[in-house]
């Protein structure tokens, strides 16, 4: 069994033949380029299906081999070589090297549900049925294959998150908290393949934003971004951290297979990443997947553990094996997790080492789902669906569902009658600077913040969503952002690669009132009080000193409430707001006060504004943690929001606050609650959602990096 640690990574000195961004991976090359080993290296490269040349790489090397150090021409073939042996795959373990096109099944677990009589509902019919889930009619939102969970679909997308997290913690991984914009460099390092269409991958645009930045499509990117150049000391080996991310994907599927949420854009998932030293990888990769089984098999789903032939690899595994979902709406296995075991292709790559004795050796880096969300959510609402038109949620997910034992029909979201639109109203609607990574507790404590608040909010019947982060422009107007033509406040794709208008949201409030764009509500079901777990992305800086650190970063975590009234109770509903907020950060302990904001301070929607600032000691200064707006009319009108009273259609009010914004709230808890020991005082109320811990103190587990010092 693996233990765990948490180290400090030291920075080691850059080999000579290293340089920052354009830097020569050190590719083994007295394997790849012996000839003994083409012929073996050549039927590899044609079982994996890769795009790698071994005949060109020969020759190249050949060539540089007779070319005097001192020429030009020198400097060009060496690159030339080690772009050619970067394309090439990861060796095959031997086992493998024997399957043919079929994967091989190790074993099953758990049985095929019997539904008797009852024919199994798909996905998308059991939502439709219950409400639970919008796909429809989102172009004019968010765009094709985007999607809203609703309700108690929402509610058990975050009960999977804190079930998956609750036992990595008790695994012993560190949980880290990473951003999702990465330079290309370490995408490529990590075996994705950045083509020239794009269609894999989303990049930001390059005229506003410089021109490497790409979203990121799974939190191991981001992981194996953070020990890049690093020096681990062997004893602190093995290193097992976790992290909760989105995940983008720009690929379209019209397999009719992986319809619906199957293969979406962008998605949450829990991710675990191993770095060990070479001869503990194998043993690694079983414990990581005997992990995912312990995992899944308590939900109740009939699955078969695979170990997928060379052509299934990509090019970093050198093994892999996946796991099959039986989804008996779809009457078909679908593909829930992988891990793979990528030996020292990423660290040989992104330069991951330790130190053995007076030797530095490269390390072997792994990876393994944890719990990839939409498709959990097909393979669970499958399996356990009844008759009578309820889901039964798994025994292990209840405590993270305050409780509840099934999903029913949502009726506090109603079903949305969308307005028409007339055929004018659809045309033209078609990790860098200031990024940051939690480790350890304190990426515990964002986990705990947002459980804290998630739960506090269902209580006060608060509906929660789970939204989309890629929106059009019309959106981001409509609710009040200004795009400016330098994009200095928010961050837009690539329009060469994914269409002219789509940019990262900025905060929930904008999916949210997008979600019930050109929307007709029925007045008794007003007031509307949706609350959702997001991403938000911010492109400003700042360099004013009371800024500084995390306190305005380009991304983070934020709990969003966004209402809707009718327009006689939407001062009340600003009042609830803002009590809402003091009751949830009252308990913290933090010292605030409670601003009505003057005219000049509340931009373009809001018709009144208050903001919560919170007292940050080791600042010695407030600072704004939270702000509740009254938008009255101003986004409905242009989104089309109306409610219907008696005959006639009336637009709606909209109402938004910040219920936690983790970067700030991190400053005002660790400021306050610090004591002269070096630890940190965990709040009562918090707690229960750290599994009882009373206090953060040194992270001793990963490692304080050492840094390789990188040459000028």
């Amino acid at each position: 069994m693996f233990t765990h640690r948490v180290l400090t990574v030291k920075l080691i000195k850059f080999p000579k033949k290293i340089r920052f961004y354009s830097c020569l991976p050190d590719i083994d090359m007295n394997y790849y380029c012996d000839l003994k080993n083409q012929a073996n290296i050549k039927k590899n490269i044609e079982r994996r299906k890769g795009i790698g040349d071994i005949d060109r790489v020969h020759e190249i090397y050949n060539l540089l081999k007779v070319t005097q150090s001192t020429t030009e021409s020198y400097n060009s073939l060496k690159e030339t070589l080690y772009q050619q042996l970067a394309n090439l795959p990861n060796k095959t373990h031997p086992t493998v090297e024997t399957y043919q096109e079929e994967p091989q099944v190790i074993h099953e677990i758990n049985e095929k549900r019997d539904f008797g009589a009852h024919k199994p509902l798909e996905f998308s019919e059991i939502t439709n049925y219950l409400n639970l889930l919008r796909t429809d009619k989102l172009g004019y939102t968010c765009g094709n294959k985007s999607y809203y969970y609703l309700g108690e679909l929402a509610e058990l997308e975050e009960a999977l998150i804190k079930y998956t997290v609750t036992n990595l913690i008790k695994r012993n991984f560190q949980l880290v908290s990473v951003p999702d914009i990465l330079p290309s460099h370490v995408l490529k390092s990590c075996g994705m393949s950045i083509n020239s269409d794009r269609t894999q991958i989303y990049s930001l645009d390059p005229v506003y934003h410089g021109p490497d930045l790409y979203l990121s499509g799974t939190a191991e990117m981001s992981l194996a971004g953070l020990l890049s150049n690093s020096l681990i000391q062997k004893e602190d080996l093995p290193l097992k951290l976790a992290a909760v991310s989105r995940c983008y994907r720009a690929e379209t599927s019209n397999v009719v297979e992986e319809r619906g949420i199957y293969r979406v854009h962008q998605f949450t998932k829990v991710e675990m990443f191993a770095v060990t030293s070479p001869e503990h990888s194998d043993e690694m990769l079983e414990y990581i997947r005997q992990t995912q089984e312990e995992l899944f098999g308590p939900l109740g789903l009939y699955m078969k553990v695979l170990d997928m032939p060379p052509h299934e690899l990509g090019a970093p595994a050198y093994r892999k094996y996946d796991i099959e979902a039986w989804m008996p709406g779809r009457n078909n296995f679908g593909e829930i997790s992988s891990c793979s075991n990528c030996t020292d292709y990423q660290s040989r790559r992104l330069n991951i080492k330790y130190k053995d004795g007076n030797s530095e050796k490269y390390t072997h880096t792994l990876n393994g789902t944890a719990c990839a969300i939409p498709r959990m959510l097909i393979a669970l609402l499958e399996t356990h669906q009844d008759a009578k038109g309820k889901i039964d949620i798994p025994t292990v997910l209840q405590p993270f569902m305050d409780g509840k034992k099934y999903i029913s029909k949502n009726t506090v979201v109603p079903k949305l009658k969308l307005i028409k639109l007339k055929k004018t109203d659809k045309l033209g609607y078609t990790c860098g600077n200031k990024s940051y990574y939690y480790l350890g507790e304190l990426a515990e404590l964002e986990e705990a913040l947002i459980k804290y608040t998630v739960t506090n909010l269902i209580k006060r019947n608060f509906q929660l969503v789970s939204v989309p982060d890629i929106l059009p422009s019309h959106v981001l107007k409509s609710c009040g952002m200004s795009i400016n033509s330098d994009r200095t406040q928010i961050y837009s794709l690539d329009p060469v690669y994914h269409g002219p208008d789509l940019y990262l949201s900025g905060t929930a409030e904008m999916s949210l009132a997008g979600l019930l764009s050109n929307s007709l509500i029925q007045k008794e079901d007003l007031p509307l009080k949706l609350a959702a777990v997001s991403r938000c992305y911010r492109a400003e800086t700042s360099n004013v000193v009371e800024e500084r650190g995390i306190y305005r970063v380009h991304q983070f975590t934020k709990v969003e409430m966004f209402a809707v009234t009718s327009p006689e109770h939407s001062d009340e509903m600003l009042e609830y707001i803002r009590q809402t907020q003091e009751e949830l950060f009252g308990p913290l302990g933090l010292y605030m006060k409670v601003l009505d904001m003057p005219p000049h301070e509340l931009g373009a929607p809001a018709y009144r504004k208050y903001d919560i600032e919170a007292w940050m000691p080791g600042r010695n200064n407030f600072g704004e943690i939270s702000s509740c707006s009254n938008c009255t009319d101003y986004q409905s009108r242009r989104l089309n929001i109306k409610y219907k009273d008696g005959n006639s259609e009336k637009y709606t009010h909209t109402l938004n606050g910040t219920a936690c914004a983790i970067p700030r709230m991190l400053i005002a808890l660790l400021e306050t609650h610090q004591d002269a020991k070096g630890k940190i005082d965990i709040p009562t109320v918090l707690q229960p959602f750290m599994d009882g811990k009373k206090y953060i103190s040194k992270n001793t587990v990963v490692p304080k990096l050492k840094l390789i010092k990188l040459k000028k």
